[in-house]
């Protein structure tokens, strides 16, 4: 999906599946910052 990043700066991917996966991924990527 795309990458949008968020006003804090933290970048979360858009998935059309849900928002349960969207929260896993934005974890796991501020994690990886």
């Amino acid at each position: 999906g795309d990458i949008a990043r968020e006003a804090d700066g933290i970048s979360h991917y858009w998935i059309n599946r849900g928002k349960v996966p969207t929260v896993l991924l934005s974890s796991d990527v501020h994690h990886g910052n």
